[in-house]
């Protein structure tokens, strides 16, 4: 294997990783705005708020 051909594996790693953490976060924000959620909770371990 190429540097060339390692380069273009990490890119498509990255591509497929980033394609997959944009189809979660769709998930996430149409399940808020179709009230899909009751509540969420934002903070840390010790400082979680509802």
């Amino acid at each position: 294997m190429t540097d060339h051909d390692e380069h273009d594996a990490r890119e498509a790693s990255l591509l497929e990783e980033l394609r997959e953490r944009v189809s979660y976060l769709q998930q996430a924000l149409e399940a808020v705005g179709g009230s899909g959620v009751d509540a969420v909770v934002v903070g840390g371990p010790d400082q979680e708020q509802i």
